[in-house]
């Protein structure tokens, strides 16, 4: 019970969240990542399905959506990983296969994330706020799936604790915007 009215508070809280980041550097990674639980949702309720084809497709457009535009013009490479993993989904019908293509989309998303906090530090000498949170929020949803997929005892409670912690970087992302001179710590 708890579970379900903290989903449906996540998805309201994070609906809010690309409206708010418009125009900014993860707006559509925001707008993916919601597109993919709201369709997943509309789903479940409506066609009664178990489907998690949604949000593994726009995990992979937010992932996509981190890229530069040349690298996936140039190399190509993004079209044939979207094949690969539609043809696993559709070939699978058993939910750890989804669940490690979600923690593989995850892991590439935080390494993405660490990249540029890597490279924003050696370049200009900033500490990104917003960064930092999206890097704790990848690790806490990687971690949140690899508890469900190794059968860990305590999966359940930590899975409410992580989504709580999921509500808390969506609420900060909803007051302040990624650009923020307040939370960007520029060093000498």
């Amino acid at each position: 019970m708890i579970f379900s009215y903290l989903t449906y508070l996540l998805i309201i809280l994070w609906a809010i969240l690309p409206f708010r980041q418009i125009g900014k550097k993860h707006f559509y990674f925001f707008l993916a990542g919601i597109s993919g639980d709201i369709t997943t949702l509309i789903a479940r309720i409506v066609f009664h399905s178990n489907t998690n084809l949604f949000v593994i497709l726009f995990l992979f457009l937010a992932f996509i959506s981190l890229l530069e535009w040349k690298l996936i013009i140039k190399y190509k490479i993004i079209a044939l990983l979207l094949i690969v993993v539609l043809s696993l989904i559709e070939i699978s019908s058993n939910y750890k296969v989804d669940f490690v293509l979600v923690v593989i989309i995850n892991l590439s998303i935080l390494i993405a994330f660490l990249t540029d906090f890597i490279l924003l530090y050696t370049t200009k000498r900033i500490y990104s706020l917003p960064l930092m949170l999206l890097i704790l929020y990848e690790l806490t949803v990687i971690t949140k799936y690899l508890t469900i997929l190794t059968e860990y005892k305590n999966a359940y409670p930590y899975f409410v604790l992580a989504s709580i912690f999921e509500a808390v970087i969506g609420l900060f992302f909803c007051v302040f915007k990624e650009d923020n001179p307040r939370i960007i710590i520029q060093l000498k």
